[in-house]
């Protein structure tokens, strides 16, 4: 139970959710701006100064969903967000913060005309504290319920595995692909795909389905055959012959696929342990 406790539940983020997160994150500076009025506004009629806060909103929602979309997409390696453990990565949160920020201050000083001064660039990096904060919030309570949901399922015993059909489903719900337990070989992330390799007819098959990796780790957690090895590589281990390691790293054999399957250094203890030596 320990060890279930301290296992990273990695919450499916789709596109739905980012965008939700800011839309949400804005109405919330919206709102805080309008009702506490933290910036001074001197002198103007009621539809302008509705129209200079609703700026306000926008603007955190451009930058958030610009930091939340694309900027993983440009820098993969530093803002992976398949690789998310219960929130964004800290320099991620870091970037929505300063973004946010310097976006808020450029708009007040030159759109709204407000002298910048030291009490006023506080009063906004306290502002802008909070939507990195909510996104961690609203994270950690969706890793919390996939948690919940693994509780509930009931347990998949060793015998029953290789009878079960390991079903994955796109991000959407609208398509899935089946795949008996027993010829799932592995899963490779490509793009806004994965690519999911089996056996069938003495051969390897490939199908592509519109998900993530991230997901899939979450929808199949009640398999523990079913193990990440990479952030670009999920292996069934029951069809794993061998663990070896080269100059570059670990990477395991699969019997009938020519390409090793690489294992990240963050992935090797828990593969090593599924193996058991092999």
């Amino acid at each position: 139970m320990a060890d279930f406790l301290r296992k990273p539940f990695k919450p499916s983020i789709d596109m739905r959710r980012k965008l939700r997160l800011a839309f949400w994150n804005a109405i919330g500076v919206f709102f805080f701006i309008l009702f506490f009025q933290p910036f001074w506004v001197e002198d103007r009629p009621l539809p302008d100064t509705m129209f200079l806060i609703a700026g306000m909103g926008l603007i955190v929602f451009i930058l958030i969903v610009f930091i939340l979309i694309a900027v993983p997409l440009i820098f993969p390696k530093w803002f992976m967000l398949g690789e998310w453990e219960e929130g964004p990565p800290d320099l991620l949160s870091l970037a929505i913060w300063l973004f946010t920020g310097a976006g808020l201050s450029f708009y007040i000083r030159f759109v709204g005309g407000i002298p910048m001064s030291l009490a006023l660039v506080v009063r906004i990096g306290l502002i802008c504290l909070v939507p990195p904060l909510v996104i961690r919030i609203d994270l950690h309570i969706l890793a919390l319920r996939n948690r919940i949901e693994y509780l509930q399922k009931p347990p998949i015993h060793e015998s029953d595995e290789d009878q079960d059909p390991i079903e994955i489903q796109s991000s959407a719900g609208t398509d899935a692909v089946q795949v008996p337990s027993s010829d799932l070989l592995y899963m490779k992330s490509a793009d806004n795909y994965v690519e999911v390799i089996s056996r069938q007819n003495g051969g390897v098959k490939s199908e592509l389905i519109r998900t993530t990796l991230n997901k899939i780790c979450a929808d199949l957690s009640r398999f523990d055959m079913i193990v990440r090895c990479h952030r670009a590589f999920i292996v069934n281990t029951r069809n794993v012959n061998r663990l070896t390691k080269t100059a570059g790293g670990y990477q395991l054999i699969i019997e009938g696929v020519s390409e090793p399957i690489p294992v990240s250094r963050a992935y090797q203890i828990k593969v090593k342990d599924m193996l058991g030596g092999r």
